[in-house]
């Protein structure tokens, strides 16, 4: 049953605070995000909406502040933290590994119960079929263009049901076809009680797919 009304609060970043080396990326920024919702994050490039999202995914430890997540509060996450907690990032520039194949690249990002013993190669079909990908699992990530990397991405972020799902600018490097895609399965993802944060520059998107909008701003 779609879920698209619930409010439940799944993550609640509180007070959140990051210096590099006495440079202050965040300042004391709260954020709620909601089961079912699309929480669009706006701002200038160096706001800190990417830093804020590295701290929610768990590659960035923050200054100060905490996080709630699914009740439980945390200092900090680590990645492997956020993926048992059910968060997934798509960053703004693909995490692949170049010099290996498109199926080799999942099976190194994904869990091993993904496959559940059934043939790799049919489950990496599937999951490039999910995102429209219409490519070998052969060939090297390398020889990919830079859509068809970040649909990899998207791909592999999908495949672990994430419960928080964070796309940090997942249409810069997109096609029409594809970002059209894209919203179907954002809006796939939220009536399952996903909760999205998307990061963008475009306001058509934000009026599109958001639900609620914060803004980061000095």
């Amino acid at each position: 049953m779609a879920q698209s009304n619930n409010q439940n609060v799944v993550m609640e970043l509180r007070g959140i605070s990051k210096n590099y080396s006495g440079v202050a990326a965040l300042t004391d920024v709260t954020l709620q995000i909601k089961s079912g919702e699309v929480h669009a994050l706006l701002g200038e490039n160096g706001a800190g909406k990417s830093t804020l999202m590295n701290v929610a995914s768990g590659t960035v430890a923050p200054s100060s502040g905490d996080l709630m997540v699914h009740g439980e509060r945390y200092a900090a996450l680590t990645p492997a933290l956020a993926n048992s907690l059910g968060i997934a990032i798509v960053h703004q520039h693909p995490a692949v590994l170049k010099d290996l194949t498109v199926l080799e690249n999942l099976q190194v990002a994904l869990p091993s119960s993904i496959f559940k013993g059934r043939p790799a190669e049919k489950v990496g079909a599937e999951l490039l079929e999910r995102v429209g990908l219409k490519i070998s699992l052969k060939v090297r990530v390398e020889d990919l263009s830079i859509a068809q990397k970040h649909l990899l991405e998207i791909a592999k972020a999908l495949a672990t049901s994430p419960k928080i799902l964070v796309l940090d600018e997942p249409t810069a490097a997109l096609g029409q076809d594809s970002v059209e895609l894209l919203f179907q399965l954002v809006a796939k993802e939220t009536a399952n009680g996903t909760a999205v944060i998307y990061i963008t520059h475009r306001l058509a998107e934000v009026r599109e797919l958001a639900d609620i909008v914060t803004v980061l701003r000095d």
